[in-house]
């Protein structure tokens, strides 16, 4: 076994390291996870390594943690300060206001000049944008039948 690393992301905000097993399998983990094997062995089903100060950069043994993967979710969103709050909108498609988890929705569909949020996936499949063709292959195909063919006969 061949151990590389520690490597920093690309985005630097955390460590892994590159392992080769004796079959030339290629494997990446986080450097905290493959601290925690290394040190003390298999991490259980359902748990992940966690690191206590929030600072994905700070791989001391002592600052390593097992969490449930509910657990960790809850630190983050405490730590993030994310928040379940719920937004009231109207469908561009139907006009029937819903709710919908303020998470889930983009803020930039205004920035690039897209509708939306929608209530569901039909109401967006059926929203017609403005200025656009709302059923472009009927013509589509009226040019293909107005378009005069010749046979070499």
């Amino acid at each position: 076994m061949k151990v590389y690393g520690p490597y920093l992301s690309t985005d630097s905000s955390r460590r892994h390291v590159v392992v080769i097993d004796a079959d030339g399998a290629r494997t990446t983990y986080s450097y905290a996870r493959w601290l925690w094997l290394t040190t003390f062995g298999p991490i259980p089903d359902g748990f992940v390594v966690d690191h206590r100060n929030g600072n994905a950069l700070d791989d001391r043994l002592e600052n390593l943690q097992l969490l449930t993967v509910a657990e960790n979710n809850r630190k983050a969103v405490a730590q993030l300060g994310r928040t379940r709050e719920m937004g009231t909108f109207t469908c561009p498609e139907c006009r029937q206001p819903f709710e919908r988890r303020m998470s889930q929705v983009r803020a930039n569909n205004v920035v690039r000049g897209m509708a939306g949020p929608f209530c569901s996936r039909s109401c967006a499949g059926r929203y017609t944008y403005p200025g656009r063709d709302s059923n472009p292959q009927p013509a589509a195909l009226e040019a293909a039948a107005s378009a005069s063919w010749t046979t070499g006969a």
